[in-house]
């Protein structure tokens, strides 16, 4: 995988669900959502999207994407996270 490529897309992810209204991100918490995406270098990743409370506080949210390469025999995968306020939308 080529990790620059996979942070580039889990990038995009990550910035367009802080960008919808937090009741948006309500609705999608504890439902994770994958999708593949085909990137330039033809290699296929599996994009997986988690929106959880944050501690339990009912005003933040936390957004994990996590991007695995589709591969049989070796496992690549990154994640990262974000915490989105009710006041940050």
């Amino acid at each position: 995988m080529n990790r620059h490529v996979a942070y580039k897309h889990l990038s995009m992810v990550l910035a367009a669900l802080k960008n919808r209204p937090f009741r948006d991100l309500e609705a999608l918490i504890g439902n994770r959502q994958s999708e593949r995406v085909r990137v330039d270098s033809g290699q296929e990743l599996i994009i997986d999207v988690l929106v959880e409370r944050e501690d339990h506080d009912e005003n933040t949210v936390r957004i994990t994407a996590t991007a695995d390469a589709a591969s049989t025999f070796r496992l690549e995968r990154l994640e990262e996270r974000i915490i989105v306020s009710r006041d940050a939308t």
